[in-house]
C-alpha cells in the first residue's frame, strides 16, 4: 500500500541525518532522485549521506555533487532514517542490503509496477521516472524546487524517457519537464552529457556489438551480447553500455531488444525493451527480475548458450 503523502512528509524530515541509497549499475534517474532528495533535505538542514554500491559512471562526472556518494563499505553507523529511490526491489540494492536489513525506518520511492512495496515507508507511483514522481511529490508536498532541485529532476526524466521518445512519455511527463525548464534547468547541457558526449573508444565498442546483432523469431526478437573481454578490449567498464540496447527498436520488424551484459563468469545482466503491446515485464519476472511493460530486467546465471535460448524460448511466448 502507498503510504500517504501527509504521512511520507513527517517521516522524511522528522530527523536530522538522513542516507539516501541510489540502485547498482546507476543511471541519470537514480541519481538524479538522490541529488534532488539530497538537496531537498539540505535545505532543510537535514545531514545527507548517499550511497551507492557501483561506481558513478564517467558521464556524469559534469555534476559536482557525485563526488559526494559514499562506497558501501564507508557507511558504518546507524542512521534513523535511510531512503531508497528508483529501487525497486532488494536484487537492485546490491551490497546496499546489508544497510535495508539492518534499519527498520526505510522509505522507498520507486515508480516500477514490479515495485512489492518492501520498506516501511512506500511510496510507489506508476510515472515514467522516480525523479518524475519526486516533483510530482514535492509540489503536493509544498516544497520549493530550486534551480538545482530542477536540474537533477529533468536529468532522471531525459534519461528513464530515452529524451521523452519511448511511450512511457505521458502528458503529465511533458508538462512537468516543461516546469523544470521553467525553474533553469538546461535541457540542452543535459542532451549534450547524456547523449552526445561519448569517448571514441564507447563508439568503437558500440559498433562492435551491434554488428554481431542476432535475430529471432522472423526478426521479431533482437539479442546483443556483451561480455567483459569487449569492455577490456576497449579499456571501458559496464556503465558505457548503457543505451546500446535501444538501437534494434528502431527496426520496423523488431518488438522485442534484447541485452546480456556478462557481469562475471557465467553470470548476466539482462536487459529487456519492448513496443507497443508487448509486455517484458512478464518476460522479466519468468527469471526472477522486473521493471516496466516496456523496459525490464533480470539476472541470469549459466553458460552463455544456454541463457541466450531460454531468453530467446521465453520472449517467443509473449510475442503474440
Amino acid at each position: 500500500m502507498t503510504t500517504k503523502i501527509n504521512e511520507l512528509k513527517t517521516a522524511l524530515f522528522a530527523h536530522k541525518e538522513v542516507l539516501i541509497c541510489s540502485h547498482i549499475r546507476p543511471d541519470g534517474d537514480t541519481i538524479g532522485a538522490t541529488l534532488a532528495l539530497r538537496e531537498v533535505l539540505l535545505t532543510k538542514g537535514i545531514l545527507v549521506d548517499i550511497v551507492c554500491d557501483s561506481s558513478i559512471p564517467q558521464k556524469f562526472s559534469y555534476l559536482s555533487e557525485v563526488k559526494e556518494y559514499k562506497r558501501v563499505e564507508e557507511i558504518t553507523k546507524q542512521y534513523p532514517l535511510v531512503v531508497f529511490v528508483d529501487t525497486a526491489s532488494d536484487g537492485q540494492m546490491g551490497e546496499c542490503y546489508k544497510i535495508f536489513y539492518s534499519h527498520k525506518n526505510v522509505i522507498n520511492i520507486d515508480h516500477h509496477v514490479s515495485n512489492k512495496g518492501y520498506a516501511k515507508y512506500n511510496y510507489v507511483v506508476n510515472k515514467a521516472s522516480c525523479c518524475e514522481v519526486l516533483a510530482d511529490m514535492f509540489k503536493e508536498m509544498g516544497i520549493e524546487i530550486t534551480q538545482n532541485i530542477a536540474k537533477f529532476l529533468l536529468l532522471g526524466m531525459v534519461t528513464d524517457t530515452g529524451n521523452f521518445a519511448h511511450n512511457n512519455t505521458t502528458a503529465n511527463t511533458l508538462k512537468v519537464a516543461s516546469e523544470m525548464v521553467e525553474k533553469g534547468a538546461n535541457l540542452v547541457e543535459i542532451n549534450l552529457q547524456m547523449f552526445k558526449n561519448q569517448p571514441m573508444s564507447r563508439s568503437k565498442l558500440y559498433l562492435e556489438i551491434m554488428s554481431k546483432s542476432q535475430y529471432f523469431h522472423e526478426d521479431r526478437v533482437a539479442v546483443i551480447i556483451i561480455r567483459q573481454q569487449d569492455l577490456q578490449k576497449y579499456g571501458l567498464d559496464n556503465s558505457v553500455t548503457e543505451g546500446f540496447i535501444d538501437y534494434n527498436l528502431t527496426i520496423s520488424s523488431v518488438v522485442i531488444s534484447v541485452s546480456i551484459l556478462e557481469t562475471k563468469d557465467k553470470t548476466y545482466k539482462v536487459s529487456f525493451r519492448s513496443k507497443g503491446e508487448i509486455d517484458v515485464n512478464r518476460v522479466a519476472g519468468t527469471f526472477g527480475g522486473g521493471g516496466h511493460k516496456n523496459a525490464s530486467g533480470a539476472m541470469l546465471r549459466g553458460y552463455l548458450e544456454d541463457v541466450v535460448d531460454k531468453l530467446v524460448f521465453t520472449c517467443g511466448q509473449y510475442l503474440d
